[in-house]
């Protein structure tokens, strides 16, 4: 008889003895740790979502929590405040009392980001939102220290746990793809395409001193434009033997410049991503990029010259003018340098009358035109109108600070046309540099130095104070 059933159930099974309750496959586990109004949280829940429609069903399990944490008080608390910890706490009881749901609900609230955006998404995933208003709040401290238990003190922001180890790869689709899929028994794999390294090289040319360097920052957001984000640049200094051999032709107009080698790909990508034509040299594309400081190797040296680009009415240009002046009355920059002061203006002349625009309006390139005509005819009064005119720099009231300066303003008024002409031609200036902020220092005709805070690179003016706050914001 027993002989009989071993028979029988072989036949039913069509397997052999022992296998005829063959296991499936155990699924990758993945677990989400969420603040619900953290980018990162949303971008790990899409790019996860993404691989798990890319791999056959039930490859991946996902699980969802949120992070949440206890104050001194011991009460709840989350790190973008009340609206976080509510819908924190509302995606808790989604996972608990609604997990196959809860994808469903995860898109449609990412449609709808609103405040009340929640009562949709539920509705949308098949979940009364009364009824969940109400778990999430009566189970919220159950709900939120099974959360902190599921964190175990090892997960404090949003991240990816791939079979309980924290997901350090690039937060992308194919990346997480690649890492899922070789932990999946081969049968359940996917084929992957092969990814092919663009084939990029870039240089970047800088000078040997401490302007013109090369803008790392630039470097990454270059290469990922060309689908490479640990792309480096091999670094020449400008000058050296390496750049004769190898750049001997290459016309660089300022440092840092970055090259790549010419193609029609190349040029067209460049072309699309900066929104300018390309220029090339020899067999090089040549991308000038001057954000962060620059360096023009071939402008005659003005030595021991000092230029501040600002605008009259900018709050951190008065904050430099007012730093050098303090260093001026100080004596803690050389006594053999000279500054010379430009303004940040755009001119035009229409029919033989000059046109101007300057970011703070008409009364500021008024007072540009005013400082220009002081600067020229008044040298050694103007730094004692600009003391005194930027202890109120808004106010239309500069007559009280040309008399503070020794200065008689009928004259300084009769000589306002003359102040604009001065004004147009200092205007060619800025643009020669492409300047566009203020404040920019620009030493000894080469060297351009963004912003008050990059003024101690310069040697000799180390001990120019440059901390504080403006007076105001640019509006």
């Amino acid at each position: 008889m027993k002989k009989l059933l071993l028979i029988l159930a072989l036949a039913v099974c069509g397997l052999p003895a022992g296998a005829c309750a063959a296991s499936s496959p155990k699924p990758v586990q993945v677990d989400l740790f969420w603040e619900a109004l953290s980018p990162d949280a949303w971008r790990n829940f899409f790019v996860v979502d993404a691989v798990q429609l890319r791999l056959p069903a039930g490859s991946v399990a996902v699980n969802h929590h949120v992070v949440v944490q206890k104050d001194k008080a011991g009460q709840w608390q989350s790190r973008k405040g009340e609206a976080e910890l509510l819908e924190n706490g509302r995606m808790a009881a989604v996972q608990a009392h609604y997990p196959d749901k809860m994808r469903l609900y995860l898109v449609a609230r990412s449609l709808d980001t609103s405040f009340h955006g929640w009562r949709g998404a539920a509705r949308f995933a098949g979940i009364d939102p009364e009824a969940l208003d109400k778990q999430a709040r009566a189970e919220r401290e159950r709900l939120f220290e099974q959360n902190l238990k599921d964190a175990d003190g090892k997960v404090a922001k949003p991240d990816i746990l791939i079979n309980g180890v924290s997901y350090s790869g690039k937060s992308e689709p194919a990346a997480l793809l690649a890492k899922i899929n070789e932990l999946l028994p081969s049968a359940s794999r996917v084929a992957i395409p092969e990814a092919k390294q663009p084939d990029f090289k870039m240089w970047v040319v800088v000078s040997d001193g401490p302007f013109g360097t090369e803008p790392t920052r630039i470097t990454k957001a270059i290469g990922r434009v060309f689908g490479n984000d640990d792309a480096t640049a091999k670094k020449v200094v400008y000058g050296s033997s390496e750049f004769k051999k190898n750049f001997k032709d290459v016309k660089i107009p300022v440092l840092p410049t970055f090259l790549f080698k010419y193609d029609a790909e190349t040029a067209e990508t460049m072309a699309a991503v900066t929104g300018a034509d390309v220029m090339h040299s020899g067999d090089y594309i040549v991308f000038p990029e001057t954000s962060e400081g620059a360096y023009y190797p071939d402008r005659k040296r003005q030595a021991n010259v000092l230029e501040l680009f600002v605008m009259a009415q900018c709050p951190f240009g008065v904050m430099a003018e007012n730093a050098l002046y303090d260093a001026i009355a100080a004596k803690t920059i050389p006594s053999n340098v000279k500054i010379k002061v430009h303004y940040i203006v755009e001119s035009d002349r229409k029919d033989g009358v000059l046109e101007f625009g300057s970011l703070h309006g008409e009364p500021e390139w008024m007072e540009d035109a005013r400082q220009m005509y002081i600067q020229d005819r008044h040298p050694g009064k103007f730094w004692a109108y600009l003391k005194a005119r930027n202890e109120d720099y808004r106010s239309s009231e500069w007559e009280g600070a040309a008399k503070k300066a020794g200065l008689d303003p009928a004259e300084i008024t009769k000589g306002f046309e003359k102040g604009k002409e001065l004004l147009a031609e200092d205007s060619k200036v800025a643009r020669e540099y492409k300047i566009s902020a203020s404040p920019t220092f620009v030493w000894e005709g080469r060297n351009v130095v963004p912003g008050l805070g990059a003024l101690s690179r310069i040697k000799g003016f180390e001990n120019v104070k440059t901390g504080g706050k403006p007076s105001g914001s640019c509006n």
